[in-house]
């Protein structure tokens, strides 16, 4: 949803400051955002559905949610 979208938009700002995308997929930071904004908005799609939309790996999707649990306020 819009509201997804604008919550990863500003997470993925915040990481930008913090530096964790430096020599980061593009493709995974924008999965692994939405993936916790999912969470935030209460619309939360499985890891599965992320990464296969995105042309990742489960496992590069756990890894940038992690990232983004980190600077993350819940």
């Amino acid at each position: 949803s819009e509201k997804t979208i604008r919550e990863a938009l500003k997470l993925i700002e915040q990481a930008k400051k913090t530096g964790i995308t430096i020599g980061k997929e593009p493709r995974g930071i924008v999965a692994g955002a939405l993936h916790i904004a999912g969470f935030k908005t209460e619309e939360p799609k499985s890891e599965k559905t992320i990464a296969e939309a995105s042309g990742i790996t489960v496992g590069t999707l756990i890894a940038r949610s992690k990232d983004f649990e980190e600077i993350t306020e819940w």
